[in-house]
Formats: C-alpha cells, sequence, structure tokens
C-alpha cells in the first residue's frame, strides 16, 4: 500500500535538462542545481513517473512590448526547456501534472502573469537532421506586468493594469 516514496536525488538518474534561454549559466544555474546540488529529495511514484523540483535561481530575459510605458507596461516572455542530448526516448517530457501554464501561488511579487499569456500547447516535440529520434521541450510563451512598485512616496499602483491570468482562459 506504498504510493509513494521520497529519495535523495543523488541516487537518481537526472536527465540533462537545461534551460535553452537562460540568461545565465554555470554556478548556481539551472542545470547546476539539476546535477552538482542534488541533496534535495525526489518523489517517486508506484506509477513509476518522478518528481524533482529543486529551489533554483531561474532568469529569462523578457522584451517590453511595443508601446509599453516603462516599468508600468507588459513584457512578453518565454521559457524553453528541455534535455540537452537526451531524445524521447530516454524520458517522456510532459508539463507537469498536465498543466500547460505556469503555476505561482504564493508569490510575493510585484509581477503578475497577464490574460494574453500561455495560449500555446507549450509540449515542442522536434525531429532534427542528424538523429531520427524525437526530442521533446517545453516553451511557455507568457506576458507579466508590474502591478506596483515602491517609489519616494512609497507604493505606486500601476495606473495601466492589464487583466491578470487566470488558468479558465485557457482554450486549446
Amino acid at each position: 500500500n506504498i504510493h509513494e516514496i521520497r529519495i535523495p536525488a543523488r541516487e537518481l538518474w537526472v536527465p540533462d535538462m537545461e534551460v535553452y534561454n537562460a540568461e545565465s549559466y554555470g554556478h548556481g544555474s539551472f542545470s547546476d542545481t539539476m546535477h552538482r546540488m542534488r541533496n534535495h529529495y525526489a518523489i517517486v511514484y508506484s506509477s513509476g513517473k518522478v518528481l524533482f523540483i529543486p529551489p533554483t535561481n531561474l532568469k529569462v530575459r523578457c522584451m517590453e512590448d511595443e508601446g509599453g510605458e516603462y516599468p508600468w507596461g507588459e513584457y512578453s516572455c518565454n521559457l524553453k526547456i528541455g534535455p540537452w542530448t537526451h531524445s524521447s526516448l530516454a524520458f517522456d517530457l510532459q508539463p507537469y501534472d498536465g498543466k500547460k501554464y505556469i503555476e505561482l501561488h504564493n508569490l510575493d511579487s510585484p509581477m503578475v502573469f497577464t490574460e494574453n499569456s500561455f495560449q500555446n500547447d507549450p509540449l515542442v516535440k522536434k525531429v532534427y537532421d542528424c538523429c531520427p529520434e524525437t526530442y521533446a521541450s517545453i516553451e511557455y510563451k507568457f506576458k507579466v506586468q508590474r502591478q506596483f512598485k515602491f517609489g519616494e512616496n512609497g507604493m505606486e499602483k500601476n495606473p495601466n493594469e492589464v487583466k491578470p491570468f487566470k488558468d479558465s482562459m485557457i482554450q486549446y
């Protein structure tokens, strides 16, 4: 009747995952955390699925949308993650829990996802000229906007606030 166990991640095989469009690599990056700093636990389910969510510092560059009024405008971002060398034959990369968006709960941040976020299916499968196997990646495309900032007069609210993203907005 055991449905899940927790195992130190250093005792499990971990694919060579990378954030393809990370702002920086090396010490403290996503791949560094996945491979060198595996002192956190992974959950192994009786179904064979493994969940490993290491704490990491992840930064990608976002571009201000045309006509945006700094610092209050919307910014277009994307996060593309996948294996560096392992094909889909090695493991089945899928969005967590089948969700087509990034869940961020209980974050104390002035930035929010806006209503025009996560309009595409994030799972991308590609075959390269060199190799007959399929390679999967996950690419989340989203927009963010600052809700408030702290200035000389204290907290200032965004005068041009766009509706925030809600998972009920997703239609594929």
